[in-house]
């Protein structure tokens, strides 16, 4: 099953919320659905790979909109 999963954060962050999402997008990765999430574009965050922060798999997909 494929699941977007949209967020109105700035992530990465370092506010605990944004690795409660990390750690949600995973343990739906490895239950074998395919994730992707969605959050608003925002300059704070720019040059950051939500993927290295939060150390995800590459195949969970971050799109900034």
């Amino acid at each position: 099953m494929k699941i977007l999963y949209c967020t109105n954060l700035r992530l990465p962050t370092e506010r605990v919320h944004g690795r409660q999402v990390a750690e949600v997008c995973r343990a739906l990765h490895v239950l074998g659905h395919e994730v992707e999430v969605i959050s608003p574009y925002r300059k704070e965050s720019e040059g950051l790979a939500m993927h290295t922060y939060y150390d995800l798999p590459d195949d969970i997909a971050h799109t900034r909109l």
